[in-house]
């Protein structure tokens, strides 16, 4: 009996072996990538624990552990065609369901049930998909599908926080103890308690995206080219159009890849899902969180219905919460999809579950090919053979690999994905593999590995003039300051043809803290900057952020340096051109308001310059990008409470938020058998009128002692809801978590 990890300490992770039964409490995405590495076996049992997510990425990933396990440890016996040692699952009852219907859906699909009632997929495509999945499913010897239950036995919790596993083993909750369990085994007793010390991230270097920081109208990045099981990074690649990015499939730790190479979330407007198997979808949870605003994904309706079941299980929050997360477009295979003037022609791949892929044109010529995860030849033609797939198919998925400049091929194997030997005979040079490491021996002087990093830019109709891309983002800063309508245009102008562009490498000072200097203010275009106050890093800056106005407005010295992060290119906009921009603006709205001190971009800095520090601090806002907390600084007022004055009054109907600036403050829950809360600095409180959960305020909230808040109003706050997904499961977060500590 034996308590142990794998070799580095993980977060939210430990492995107990006991007898024959191998137990993880969770597992990180692509752990099997480790297992495999450290020639360990995978888990027969997995505990799902109470922390679902950590640093946005989530902790329970029990599908390709059940794939080793089926078919890589025996678990299935393809001679008596039966299941001979199943994955059990254990956890709270609702955890425990979540993930047993999320591994249905990317084990054998969405049943006919679902594809008709739920769905509503039309009959056509019904019987497509049904095939698919009925060809690829395990069979037993009678020559009908084994039923999931076969394969995932469910243990959930009961009353008293054990799980039954057979006669010698109980894995039993600690209750009112997050995280914590203990195994008991044959009357020994093992104590587990997961914690966040430890690793959470890839085991693989990413790759460099070599001139991502200059526009173009169309190219493809590959983000990565393995499978689920191999070394390297999953298969994705990056599609850019028109200087905006869309990311095809979101494979486990993509957001790392991007991040290295200095782009945000928020860079990323749209990603297309082929089908909802881990390696494909899995860091979707890190974009769900992202503070910059809803993406839009891109699917088929069935593939979309899969997709919000495996986030809910993934993220442990209700299927409703995980519609609000993203803008969710259905797409439908045999109808032409335009995405940002593009035309992309979707089609299913032969896969045992619904998956696509896609050919791109522009104006009728031919980009690139994603074939998706598909067999070919070696697998399509027995499934022809079976009468499992019609000729016409098969002719279709074939073809995908003759026409066009750039194909991406599947090549993976394992029964479900296409084959080196497929491509024997065909014209290679344009033929770029994936979902393989390598290139097989015969094919290495005929045939290209779309490698991570890798840019396919030669197809691209012209290279964007960056000058595009820089007034756009120009206009947008200006925006945000609050230049006034009438002077927009004209500024933007100014602004782009008489500022320089600098290049800066990564750890770069562009600003000194403390030093005098009447110079630049800048906007950042691309790449990732930090600003540090003494020698602490307090903020991350990216593209479409500014920097460097106080000083120049005020005559004061910097407050702050500001350092190259990743490399960086800026818009250096002339101190002298900046401060005649901000006295024009101020000029015009002390004429047209007649006020001394008018609602100008000068009066919004001040604002933000006040109020940014504390926005910056506050948990449901500090994912934010900077230009979105500047926008909350802006609006926010400040106001003063004497100890004991009331700041809400019960009763009252008004929907303001306020956020702890300085002091403490009282909840005054009038139920003598619950401790009433007490909330300090960052804290905020008074959402329930605005978010709906309430028609009234509930309780009053009393200043302990002298308190300054920031009321954000109620339409502001609204918008920052709906609009920002980390923003929602933080208030939801925060209300769960309230709710059960005035429970307790």
């Amino acid at each position: 009996m034996e308590n142990k990890n794998v070799a580095e300490k993980q977060s939210f992770v430990e492995t107990v072996v006991v007898g024959d039964k191998r137990i993880s409490f969770n597992c990180h995405p692509e752990d099997v990538k480790k297992w495999a590495k450290e020639e360990q076996p995978g888990p027969n049992i997995i505990v799902l624990g109470d922390t679902a997510v950590h640093n946005d990425v989530p902790l329970a990933n029990p599908e390709f552990p059940l794939l080793k396990s089926i078919f890589m440890q025996g678990g299935f016996d393809f001679a008596k065609k039966q299941v001979t040692q199943p994955l059990i699952l254990v956890g709270t009852k609702k955890r425990v369901k979540a993930f047993y219907d999320a591994l249905r859906l990317a084990f054998h699909g969405p049943s006919y049930q679902e594809l008709r009632n739920q769905i509503r997929v039309d009959a056509k495509t019904r019987k497509l998909l049904l095939a698919d999945q009925k060809y690829f499913a395990n069979k037993n010897s009678e020559g009908e599908v084994i039923p999931f239950e076969c394969f995932v036995v469910q243990k959930p919790f009961d009353k008293n926080g054990c799980a039954l596993i057979d006669d010698e083993l109980c894995i039993q909750k600690v209750l009112n103890q997050s995280d914590n369990y203990v195994v008991h085994f044959k009357g020994q007793e093992i104590p587990v308690k997961l914690t966040s010390d430890g690793e959470i991230g890839p085991s693989w270097t990413p790759p460099e995206l070599k001139g991502i920081e200059t526009p173009h109208q169309f190219r493809v990045f590959v983000l990565g080219s393995d499978s689920g099981f191999g070394k390297g990074p999953t298969t994705g690649y990056l599609i850019e159009m028109n200087g905006e990015y869309i990311l095809w499939d979101c494979p486990p730790y993509v957001s790392v890849t991007l991040a290295n190479n200095a782009i945000d979330p928020g860079e990323i407007k749209k990603i297309i899902i082929s089908h909802i198997h881990d390696d494909h979808c899995n860091d979707l949870v890190k974009f769900a969180r992202n503070g910059h605003g809803r993406i839009e994904i891109i699917a088929t309706k069935e593939i979309i219905y899969s997709l919000k079941q495996k986030l809910a299980a993934l993220m442990d929050i209700s299927v409703v919460n995980v519609e609000h997360l993203f803008f969710w477009r259905e797409i439908k295979v045999g109808t032409p999809t335009y995405i940002n003037g593009y035309c992309f022609d979707f089609h299913y791949g032969f896969h045992p579950i619904p998956s696509l892929g896609a050919t791109v044109t522009y104006n009728g010529n031919h980009l690139v090919t994603i074939t998706g995860d598909t067999g070919f030849a070696t697998v399509l033609e027995p499934a022809y053979e079976a009468s499992a797939i019609t000729a016409t198919r098969k002719k279709q998925i074939l073809d995908l690999l003759k026409n066009g400049k750039l194909i991406f091929a599947d090549v993976g194997k394992a029964m479900i994905h296409g084959d080196p030997a497929d491509l024997d005979g065909l014209e290679l040079p344009h033929i770029q593999i994936y979902h393989t490491s390598d290139v097989p021996e015969k094919l290495q002087k005929k045939v290209n590995l779309a490698k991570p990093g890798n840019v396919y830019d030669a197809y691209a109709i012209i290279e964007m003039n960056p000058t595009v891309a820089d007034v756009a983002l120009i206009a947008s800063v200006l925006n945000n300051l609050g230049i006034a309508e009438s002077l927009k245009l004209v500024w933007t102008k100014n602004l782009s043809m008489q500022s320089e562009i600098w290049t800066k490498d990564s750890e770069s000072v562009i600003i000194q803290q403390g030093s005098v200097v009447d110079d630049f203010f800048f906007i950042i275009t691309h790449g990732k900057a930090e600003v540090v106050v003494n020698d602490h890093v307090v903020a991350t800056l990216g593209k479409g952020d500014f920097f460097g106005e106080e000083a120049l407005l005020t005559g004061n010295a910097r407050n702050a340096s500001i350092q190259a992060k990743t490399k960086l290119r800026l818009i250096a906009v002339p101190s002298a051109l900046f401060k005649e921009m901000m006295r024009e603006d101020f000029s015009l709205a002390s004429e047209l308001t007649g006020e001394k001190d008018p609602s100008c971009a000068i009066t919004r800095l001040k604002k933000i310059w006040a109020n940014r520090l504390v926005i910056s601090q506050v948990r449901a806002f500090h994912a934010l990008p900077a230009g979105k907390r500047n926008e909350i600084a802006s609006k926010v007022q400040t106001m003063e409470f004497a100890p004991k004055e009331v700041i809400v009054r019960k009763g009252s109907t008004t929907d303001e938020v306020y956020i702890i600036a300085r002091g403490k403050v009282e909840v005054k829950l009038n139920q003598p058998e619950m401790v009433n809360p007490i909330l300090g600095v960052n804290e905020l409180f008074g959402e329930n009128v605005v978010l709906g959960y309430a028609p009234s305020r509930t309780c009053d909230v009393t200043a302990i002692e002298h308190t300054v808040v920031y009321m954000i109003p109620g339409e502001v706050f609204l918008r920052l809801y709906n609009e920002i997904p980390f923003v929602h499961i933080e208030l939801i977060t925060i209300k769960q978590e309230r709710t059960v500590k005035v429970a307790s």
